[in-house]
């Protein structure tokens, strides 16, 4: 789930690199979605 989660975000940041993203805030909800799964790694 965590790598998969990762592989989405470098994805999302090609894309808007690249400018083919118009959703921005599905970044931020992915990089919220790795540290959920990290802090509950860690617990």
């Amino acid at each position: 789930m965590l790598q998969s989660s990762q592989e989405r975000l470098r994805q999302l940041r090609f894309d808007l690199a690249a400018g083919k993203i118009k959703n921005v805030r599905e970044v931020r909800k992915i990089k919220k979605e790795i540290a959920r799964i990290l802090t509950l790694l860690k617990q």
